[in-house]
């Protein structure tokens, strides 16, 4: 009897599948719980609290089967940068 591991929805025996990479994601420090919208700025701001799990890492194993090309798989660094409020202030003159 061979093992199989759920892959894309697909079941792909463990001896066609090699492990690709370690993946590691770490909580952040704060966590969006809703959007206030100011329609005289026409801004959309988010509404944080603090993360209890912040800092935590999380293990994954990334596999790809013996026979797919490609290199080492990662996943990608996103840094989100606050936006600038919008300059359309309206004039009451």
């Amino acid at each position: 009897m061979s093992r199989s591991t759920a892959c894309l929805g697909v079941f792909v025996r463990w001896v066609e599948a090699i492990q690709a990479s370690r993946l590691i994601r770490r909580e952040v420090e704060k966590l969006i719980v809703g959007y206030t919208f100011d329609l005289n700025r026409n801004v959309l701001s988010p509404e944080t609290v603090d993360n209890p799990s912040a800092g935590r890492e999380h293990v994954f194993s990334a596999y790809r089967l013996k026979k797919a090309p490609g290199d080492e798989v990662f996943m990608r660094e996103t840094i989100l940068e606050p936006q600038a409020a919008s300059s359309h202030e309206s004039d009451d003159e």
